[in-house]
């Protein structure tokens, strides 16, 4: 079990290396902040800048529904709620991506400065504005591994709360793949 984290990191002048200890953590200093990962699959996705200037980010359900079963050696739930990473009500698998207090299975969208949320998002806490449901833009993604912006479909202002357009891939499990918009 471990922990998703959004950083950033600032090149020299010549683009061709990253200046040492330039390194600022947006999301997931530690476990108590990060995004739970408990599973070897439905880690972190794809990241994409909206027309507004935010960061949205995708992030797979961290789970399956065999999770409780012993012999199941690539889902670590226990450890992850012996650590800290995740509370006893997030033992539930993939339905983590329904829960607005969770990370999991969610599309973000934060303030690439601060790692804010921003007020136009959808579940936006104004008592809790750093709250994990407050970066929550869209909910209950298995796996939304990649998803692209449509360029120019937003709006520029953060305050109005259109990115642009998106299409997610939400990865199925063999079945059949769903495309959102």
């Amino acid at each position: 079990a471990t922990i998703g984290r959004i950083a950033r990191y600032t090149m020299n002048e010549s683009f061709d290396q990253v200046i040492p200890d330039s390194e600022y953590i947006i999301l997931g200093n530690d476990f108590s902040d990060g995004i739970s990962i408990s599973a070897d699959f439905h880690g972190l996705g794809s990241i994409v800048f909206g027309d507004d200037g935010s960061l949205l980010f995708s992030v797979g359900d961290g789970g399956n529904d065999e999770e409780d079963e012993p012999d199941q050696n690539h889902f670590y739930a226990d450890q992850a709620l012996q650590d800290g990473i995740i509370s006893e009500k997030e033992i539930v698998g993939p339905y983590r991506a329904q829960l607005l207090d969770n990370l999991n299975g969610k599309i973000l969208r934060i303030n690439p400065l601060t790692g804010e949320a921003y007020p136009s998002n959808p579940f936006y806490d104004p008592q809790n504005p750093d709250s994990d449901q407050s970066k929550v833009y869209s909910l209950g993604h298995r796996n939304a591994f990649a998803f692209v912006k449509v360029p120019g479909t937003g709006d520029v202002i953060a305050d109005n709360g259109n990115p642009g357009i998106l299409f997610s891939g939400d990865v199925g499990g063999g079945a059949w793949e769903e495309l959102n918009l």
